[in-house]
């Protein structure tokens, strides 16, 4: 298993070598790093690096922001960065003296922010004076967001730190977060998604009732009874990573559904239990508690709202927003433990049960979806040419699952890790959450790309799911070409943008690229073009031509995002707006397209690619898929035939299909294999989720 000083030296040397290509700090690159982790670990939406962040008297510092305050599952969170980055051969100890110092300044910096006159005290434009003029519109709100400071180090915390204290700012509490190099590298090799959820109820423990009498098993079931005051807390601290395996969105207190809520908490609030249909929930574990007067839930691990989450965020916006009295107001909870061993595979369908008065999306049930696995498969096989000046093709890493990339390192010898980390290039390795990012933006969504990379991934959930549900053969290698492709040059415009930061007063670069590459793309579009993705795959670059023209139009788009007649709107909230999108749009008639010529092909030139890239996934999924038929065996069947009758789905058809498969396999036809793989797909995703 890597150690923590191989994680350290690996991460160094990344950082360094990116640094070089970027023109950046290497501290700079490594808080780019740290906050990209906490993205995909779901801790932020996004973030915005703010690299003209230090006072030059060395009294305050940010070096990163991000505000997640106007999504609609958020509860109002702004959070300030600030990094110590070690280049010692060994990293010192990040200890107490260290931790307080970092957080002076960027308390500091806050308190400046919403006492002084940020036209005065800070430069007009320029990444501080955007955050305080962004921090200070905040302050004057009613419902005040919430604040976190977040200090993040490649150094491993002391262990004489057990604890760190949150901080207030103008009577307002301050929670802070370490991210040190053992909560990052625990994270790499834990293979998890997300950090646990601990929820402590001992304090006010909830009165229950087992369900379910067996001890052991994968799925335990219990009846609760929670307080809304203990609900909303819970909520207050997670927020909408409760929901995370809710498959339905919170559509604001306007709906009308959540009006009759309000309504009721309003009026009658002891009637609530009554009217109210309450949460369904799982978790990972739970604590119970015998008492004389029965069963009490005292804890819970990684706890999610599978069903309820409009009731939950109605009872917090009304008891927070409209400080409305939650102590006469219960909810009722079914809650299932479910194991960690099976807690992805089993979470989503009682998500999907739970919900099924409506009708579900298998979109909502993305993370299980085939897609990871095929595209996961293309990664590892399909290897990218030589990148200009190099001799040896290299791969693009898919990391379908949390720390792949990190533990497929694990046990190998010095030799062999840079083997694999030239084979697989940390910079070429992908998340789930950046595929959004990637194919949301050239499917021209960049207003949905800039509401955040879980927003962002829900949509890409929706096409990726609608396109494998018309036929599972457009997600072909022509895509996974095209894809990283787009990734090529969404990473080469970010690295370009950046360089130019501080001379265009660069208010948000993630917006500007996505807006960019979106507006090439609608261009490309209008005129009856489309980029060729396949060029761009073949030489892993950009011609230079129209690296320069893109960083025109990039120029261009942060004009326009900087633009004072926005309607008053701020900043972050008019990149996520349709509005926004509309204004860019209307810029592409005064662009000349020809700029990009080199990287366009004619319309009917790319359906040709998309149809012949289908035709020859349908011919490998059907060979696979017979293959896979025709190798089960005969007792194998006997097992899918029994599954069939017991879940009342047998009928003569499917029972004499199944009994040519156990007799003749190799005298199945083409249609008949795709047929019984059907059924045979469907049963080892039953069981494999018992």
């Amino acid at each position: 298993m890597i150690t923590a000083q191989e994680f350290y030296q690996s991460l160094k040397e990344t950082l360094a070598l990116t640094a070089g290509v970027d023109g950046s700090s290497i501290e700079s690159e490594f808080v780019r790093f740290g906050l990209d982790k906490l993205v995909d670990f779901g801790d932020i939406d996004s973030y915005e690096l703010i690299e003209d962040g230090r006072d030059s008297a060395d009294i305050w510092r940010i070096d990163a922001f991000s505000d997640d305050s106007d999504s609609e599952l958020s509860i109002g969170t702004m959070s300030l960065f600030i990094s110590l980055f070690d280049q010692a051969d060994e990293p010192a100890n990040l200890i107490q003296t260290d931790i307080d110092r970092l957080l002076k300044k960027l308390k500091k910096y806050v308190e400046f922010a919403l006492e002084k006159d940020p036209f005065k005290f800070f430069e007009p434009g320029s990444g501080p004076f955007n955050v305080a003029t962004t921090l200070k519109s905040a302050w004057t709100k009613a419902v005040k967001p919430n604040l976190k400071f977040y200090v993040i180090s490649n150094r491993p915390i002391s262990k004489r730190i057990t604890d760190i204290e949150n901080i207030e700012i103008h009577g307002s509490h301050v929670e802070v977060v370490v991210w040190d190099l053992g909560r990052f590298l625990q994270m790499e090799l834990s293979g998890r998604e997300r950090e646990d959820i601990e929820i402590d109820l001992s304090a006010s423990p909830l009165k229950a009732l087992m369900a379910t009498t067996a001890n052991e098993g994968a799925l335990k079931s219990a009846l609760v009874v929670m307080p809304a005051s203990v609900l909303v807390g819970i909520y207050g601290k997670w927020g909408g990573r409760l929901l995370e395996q809710n498959v339905r969105s919170f559509l604001s207190t306007k709906n009308s559904v959540n009006k009759g809520m309000r309504e009721t908490i309003s009026s009658a609030p002891d009637k609530f239990f009554a009217f109210n249909n309450g949460i369904t929930g799982t978790a990972e574990d739970a604590t119970f508690e015998s008492k004389d007067d029965g069963l009490y839930l005292t804890h819970l691990k990684n706890f999610q709202i599978v069903n309820g989450g409009q009731t939950t965020a109605t009872l917090y916006a009304t008891a927070i927003k409209d400080k409305l009295d939650m102590s006469n107001i219960a909810v009722q909870m079914k809650l299932s433990i479910v194991s960690p061993e099976k807690a992805n595979e089993l979470v989503p369908f009682i998500s999907k049960f739970a919900n099924s008065q409506t009708k579900v999306n298998d979109s909502d049930l993305f993370s299980n979806h085939p897609f990871h696995q095929r595209f996961e498969e293309f990664s590892r096989r399909i290897s990218a040419p030589p990148k200009p000046g190099a001799v040896a093709g290299s791969f693009w890493f898919y990391e379908r699952a949390r720390g792949q990339y990190v533990n497929e390192q694990a046990y190998k010898t010095d030799a062999e890790k840079k083997k694999f980390q030239a084979l697989n290039p940390r910079d070429q390795m992908l998340t789930k959450t950046e595929l959004a990012k990637y194919l949301n933006t050239f499917e021209m969504l960049p207003n949905i790309v800039s509401k955040g990379a879980q927003y962002s991934f829900s949509e890409f959930a929706k096409r990726v799911t609608n396109s494998w549900d018309q036929s599972d053969s457009n997600i072909s290698e022509g895509f996974f070409r095209s894809l990283i492709a787009m990734a090529i040059m969404f990473k080469r415009l970010e690295k370009l943008v950046q360089a130019k930061k501080e001379e265009w007063f660069i208010v948000s670069r993630a917006n500007v690229v996505t807006y960019t590459l979106s507006l090439l793309s609608y261009m490309a579009k209008q005129s009856g073009k489309a980029i060729d993705f396949e060029s761009i795959w073949k030489k892993q670059a950009l011609p230079i031509p129209v690296e320069n023209a893109l960083l025109r139009l990039a120029k261009k788009v942060n004009d326009l995002l900087r633009d004072e007649n926005r309607q008053i709107m701020e900043l972050s909230s008019y990149a996520k707006s349709e509005a926004f999108w509309t204004v860019v749009k209307a810029e592409a008639k005064n662009i000349d397209l020809s700029e990009f010529s080199e990287i366009l092909i004619d319309k009917g030139e790319f359906i040709e690619q998309k149809r012949e890239d289908k035709k020859s996934q349908k011919f490998t999924s059907d060979l696979e898929s017979e293959l896979k038929v025709k190798g089960t065996p005969a007792p194998v069947w006997l097992k899918v035939l029994k599954y069939l009758q017991d879940n009342n789905m047998e009928n003569p058809s499917r029972t004499a299909l199944i009994s040519k498969a156990q007799r003749t396999p190799l005298k199945l036809t083409d249609k008949e294999c795709l047929s019984l793989f059907s059924v045979l797909d469907e049963y080892e995703s039953f069981y494999r989720n018992q």
